[in-house]
């Protein structure tokens, strides 16, 4: 039966050329098969890439006109039409025509063929070929792909694509990210195409890549192996155009060898309905070694090999990977270490180093190079986490439990979900560190456990088979689903999403903690917490009912006299609410945490001096919680006779974080407080060298001075 125009297919994609041509082609061939109305969208404001700006220097005029949705917003589209990908079980054509007559579909996938339910899997992929001859080209791009189709004859093409891009454009913020699955290093490259020309006498090889440098060394290898350009022919196309033309001529060749990531060579194949051969897994065990062999030696020693540092540092992922499983990890440190010492300045560096360094059980290097970051700081605060982390795992491996201890702070400050740094606070609560050091969580909540990432129980074996305390049994401790961050929201890193603590998480984290605990849900401890995030959860009455309980019968323990002044705070008790937080700080022997968070509720509650003494108090006690830190001077500049103090102690959590945002705001506000305009200037300077804005700083308790 066929659908009237009533509704339409969508392709709605905002991402790259491949993206974008992926899912136009899904739905324009479901359109066309189902006589169903067509449209796409194609995002062109300013912050789209400038080569994708112009969508008239590929389409015709006539198909931009009746085809692309500018009147639906991407998100409009996205809450409204039905996604064809995700259609319900069971349904059929029938179901389609009826949901057509009263909506619109939309369709994203990009990188396969659309299937519907009742559809044959070979017969679509030839439909989907066949759509693209149904679309209308920029005559420029279309006279263009018939004289490549000419050209090419019968002639079997093997294309190898190589990207590369921004992520070795050192500029770009992509540079300092790996990018292991899309940058595939060139002599796995090398070596296979080696083996085509060796086994094929008549075979010609086209290389696709964005990257001169890398065409140059591939075309070197052979005559028969020629740029993707010398086909296309054409200096006068737009940068979109060539783009394209270079998808339609790779789509022509018989072989596709690329990233298995790649969504540019996938949708070439889908044109050309081929497949993808990805490289790194159709190498053999002889060409990988080989060629691993020959990037160790130009990691090492021919750095001119590489387009610069951002290229040379994406193939650091496989030459660690080569050196761990061929038993010599010493070799891959050496040759990062070395780059490092000479000024490498892409981020990842810094972490990498940082893991091998635990592994190799050298902490004294591992502090060095976190207490380097002052020097050199990471552009991302994940990146900066995971140095402090590993630097900490590798103390607490040689038993130096404060300096792990300081890592550890700064890294759940930095990043509070990091896996590694949750491995890290569980393994010196199994260390038996002063609880006084932690955020305070009841012994009984602590779990022991094997972890079954592999990393991970890798980390523990590693501690177990050091001298540290840590465990003898290659487990370690484990704060269920960050207990000690949940308790502690007040003094806690502001890093956390916002989702982390709205209500449908608390709701699903009252599941978890029932289930974990589900052999001592009668504990006072636990039936607190429970009470706690029940309260949060919006469902006071149980929540009330049970902290209530907990209290009655455990008035001796901090955590749950705290968590009841909390639940006083929320009803608007806050007089009572105040003596409770008195009362938990006194029974914790005034843990810092406990005195924190009185001294918080008491800056809410327009009690500055006594908030302020709290905080002269806390001041002169030595500990690492960051946010604590940054609380403790913002409170005490609020008052003059307090602000030198305050000063003190910004300038010492400015430099115990380096590169850290909030220590760096804080820092700046109270040396303008204080008459000291040029340092603080200078501050804003430093940050601006990194090419990042220090902002100003967002007091948590609320505005003053």
């Amino acid at each position: 039966m066929a659908i009237q125009e009533q509704g339409r297919v969508i392709a709605v994609r905002n991402d790259r050329l491949g993206g974008r041509l992926g899912a136009l082609l899904n739905a324009k061939r479901i359109a066309d098969d189902y006589s169903a109305g067509f449209a796409f969208t194609w995002s062109s404001h300013e912050a789209v890439s400038p080569e994708l700006q112009k969508p008239e220097e590929l389409f015709s005029k006539d198909f931009l006109e009746e085809y692309r949705e500018t009147r639906l917003g991407f998100g409009e589209l996205q809450e409204s039409a039905l996604a064809v990908e995700n259609l319900p079980a069971g349904c059929d054509r029938d179901w389609l025509t009826r949901q057509l007559a009263e909506r619109n579909l939309r369709c994203s996938e990009a990188m396969q063929v659309v299937r519907l339910p009742w559809e044959d899997q070979g017969e679509v992929a030839e439909r989907l070929v066949q759509t693209l001859g149904s679309i209308q080209f920029n005559p420029v791009v279309k006279q263009a792909m018939e004289r490549i189709r000419d050209s090419l004859g019968d002639v079997a093409l093997v294309a190898y694509h190589l990207r590369r891009g921004d992520i070795i454009d050192p500029a770009a913020r992509p540079s300092n990210v790996l990018w292991p699955t899309k940058y595939i290093p060139r002599v796995f490259y090398e070596e296979h195409i080696g083996r085509v020309l060796a086994q094929d006498p008549d075979a010609r090889i086209v290389i696709f890549s964005d990257a001169p440098h890398e065409i140059d060394a591939f075309c070197a290898l052979s005559p028969r192996v020629i740029p993707a350009a010398r086909l296309i022919d054409d200096e006068d196309l737009a940068p979109l155009q060539r783009d394209f033309l270079e998808l339609y001529t790779m789509s022509l060749c018989k072989r596709i060898i690329a990233p298995g990531a790649s969504a540019f060579s996938r949708l070439a194949a889908l044109l050309g309905n081929s497949r993808v051969i990805p490289i790194t897994s159709d190498l053999t065990a002889q060409e990988r070694e080989h060629a691993l062999n020959r990037l160790t030696q130009q990691l090492d020693q021919s750095p001119e090999a590489f387009a610069g540092d951002a290229d040379l540092g994406q193939n650091f992922p496989e030459l660690i990977a080569f050196h761990n499983a061929r038993k010599t990890p010493h070799i891959a440190r050496a040759i990062l270490q070395k780059h490092h010492d000479r000024g490498f300045r892409q981020s990842y560096i810094h972490d990498l180093l940082a893991e091998q360094h635990f592994w190799a059980g050298d902490s004294e290097a591992a502090l060095n190079l976190a207490r380097s970051l002052k020097e050199r700081p990471i552009l991302t605060d994940l990146g900066n986490a995971q140095v402090y982390a590993w630097a900490g795992l590798a103390a607490l491996a040689d038993n130096r439990t404060k300096e792990a201890t300081r890592m550890a702070h700064i890294a759940q400050w930095l990043q509070p979900n990091l896996p590694i740094a949750r491995i890290l606070i569980g393994g010196l609560v199994g260390a038996k560190v002063d609880p006084a050091c932690l955020y305070p969580v009841a012994p009984e909540l602590v779990l022991l456990k094997r972890s079954m990432v592999a990393r991970f129980a890798a980390v523990a074996e590693r501690l177990s088979n050091s001298d540290t305390t840590v465990s003898n049994r290659r487990m370690l401790s484990f704060i269920p689903f960050e207990l000690d961050i949940r308790d502690w929201r007040d003094i806690q890193s502001l890093r956390l999403p916002s989702a982390f603590w709205n209500v449908p998480n608390q709701q699903k984290m009252i599941g978890f903690f029932r289930s974990t605990y589900r052999r001592q849900l009668e504990l006072p401890q636990v039936r607190s917490l429970l009470g706690q995030l029940h309260f949060q959860a919006e469902d006071q009455e149980v929540g009330k009912r049970l902290i209530e309980e907990a209290y009655d019968e455990s008035r001796g323990d901090s955590l749950i006299a705290i968590r009841r002044a909390r639940m006083m705070w929320a009803e608007g008790r806050q007089g009572a609410a105040l003596k409770g937080f008195a009362e938990a700080a006194e029974l914790s022997g005034q843990h810092i945490c406990h005195m924190a968070e009185q001294g918080v509720a008491l800056v809410r509650a327009g009690k500055k001096g006594q908030a302020i003494d709290v905080f002269k108090r806390i001041s002169e006690r030595d500990h690492d919680f960051v946010e604590i830190h940054i609380t403790t001077a913002d409170v005490l500049r609020r008052q003059g006779k307090t602000r030198d103090l305050a000063l003190k102690v910004a300038a010492h959590v400015d430099d115990m974080v380096p590169g850290g945002l909030r220590t760096a705001q804080i820092h700046r506000k109270v040396l303008e407080q204080t008459g000291h305009k040029q340092q603080a200037d200078q501050i804003v300077a430093r940050f601006k060298a990194w090419n990042r804005s220090c902002g100003k700083f967002s007091s948590r308790v609320g505005s003053a001075g």
